[in-house]
């Protein structure tokens, strides 16, 4: 996923992607919304689009890219399931649809 073939942090792989879907959402998602938010941790990336003032109703998404291998999941050595290309789709699928969903709404 990540552009830069020297990018060698998930913070780095985050702020791009983050990049991407600002730069690709932001003026469609400002007619419903605030704006576009990404964030992830060491199993799940997730979109996030705030609906209200600075507290207030949310949209989001989220992906399970990995899992950990020890107790209840919490622990133990991480397993990528899924590649960080196609949770990157799976947002973006997620951001189209829910834009589709507003603008009938909005009709």
């Amino acid at each position: 996923m990540p552009d830069d073939p020297l990018v060698d942090s998930w913070r780095d792989v985050m702020r791009q992607l983050d990049h991407r879907l600002v730069r690709d959402y932001l003026s469609r998602v400002r007619r419903f919304g605030r704006g576009v938010g990404v964030w992830g941790n060491s199993t799940t990336v997730g979109v996030d689009v705030p609906l209200g003032g600075r507290i207030g109703p949310m949209w989001g998404h989220e992906v399970r890219y990995a899992k950990r291998t020890g107790p209840l999941g919490l622990f133990g050595s991480r397993i990528i399931i899924k590649d960080l290309d196609a949770v990157e789709a799976e947002l973006r699928q997620a951001l189209d649809e829910w834009l589709t969903e507003q603008d009938a709404r909005q009709r």
